[in-house]
């Protein structure tokens, strides 16, 4: 079961294997899911520097929870 859906405002996650900074995995920067597909990194999201790339749930986060990862 997926809990995110076609539209969320996501954000990498700081515990996945994508949380590395490149303009493809950018850190801090939200984004849009655009699709969700069964199978391995099936979230496709655009980020608002205008990358995509694809992640499994438990890489992403729901935009809200910036506030919990304050940028310094």
């Amino acid at each position: 079961m997926n809990k995110f859906k076609v539209g969320d405002r996501v954000l990498i996650a700081p515990t996945s294997s994508f949380y590395i900074g490149t303009p493809c995995n950018p850190i801090n920067i939200i984004g849009t899911i655009q699709s969700i597909s069964p199978g391995g990194c099936g979230i496709s999201v655009l980020w608002d520097n205008k990358n995509r790339n694809g992640y499994n749930n438990y890489d992403l986060i729901y935009a809200e929870s910036i506030e919990m990862f304050p940028i310094y």
